[in-house]
């Protein structure tokens, strides 16, 4: 007993689940695709913004307009974007150069957060899933042992844990994925707000350093 207990695998598990199970293990793939793709797309968004914001400031400190132009053309990330509507409102005031750098990091946010309000949803939807699945169980055996009672046969031991097992099957997998699902939206909503916080630094140096080479004086300057 002890034996097949532990030697139990993945397949048989989806199969004492019931058909429950199929859309939980769907949600399940679903949220993993969403949290792997997010990941990687973030990580490509946090990555050389240092690098970027060195060399954009760099040439405007040189006076090199079409320098900063072309390392933003060539890093071609979330920063290079946001900065580079920084650069083409060059000669303007600190406050419109502000206002155009905003509007382009609306839109980078934007996607940033793409996705996200997904793995909310599976995390507030598979648990319901999974207490769907216990009710079936349940019910699947309040109805073998209705059945056992008529053919005047006591449901065994082994109807009662076939029921119990899979009402609790997926109620457990159903957890797991709703559980990792939040902590991925969590996780992510961290990421999201510590790289807004950077690219915020680098695009209010880029703003000080434009208005001091063209001598326009900040927003509330003489």
């Amino acid at each position: 007993m002890i034996d097949a207990v532990t030697g139990i695998g993945a397949w048989r598990l989806l199969l004492t689940g019931g058909p429950v199970m199929v859309p939980v293990l769907i949600c399940s793939v679903s949220v993993t695709a969403l949290v792997i793709e997010r990941f990687l797309f973030l990580g490509e968004v946090r990555e050389g913004i240092a690098v970027l914001s060195i060399q954009v400031i760099g040439f405007i400190q040189n006076n090199n307009t079409m320098g900063a132009l072309s390392a933003c053309d060539a890093a071609d990330s979330s920063m290079a974007r946001i900065l580079k509507a920084g650069l083409l409102s060059f000669g303007q005031s600190a406050p419109e150069i502000q206002v155009a750098m905003e509007d382009a990091a609306r839109y980078e946010v934007r996607a940033m957060e793409k996705g996200l309000d997904l793995l909310v949803f599976m995390a507030q939807l598979v648990p319901l899933i999974g207490l769907l699945g216990t009710v079936v169980g349940l019910c699947g055996l309040l109805h073998t042992i209705q059945l056992r009672a008529v053919a005047v046969n006591p449901a065994s031991l082994m109807d009662v844990t076939a029921g119990l097992g899979q009402a609790l099957i997926t109620t457990a997998a159903a957890s797991l994925v709703g559980i990792f699902a939040m902590i991925a939206h969590r996780y992510f909503l961290k990421v999201i707000e510590g790289t807004v916080l950077q690219m915020e630094q680098v695009a209010s140096t880029l703003v000080r350093e434009m208005t001091q080479i063209i001598n326009v004086p900040l927003a509330g300057g003489a």
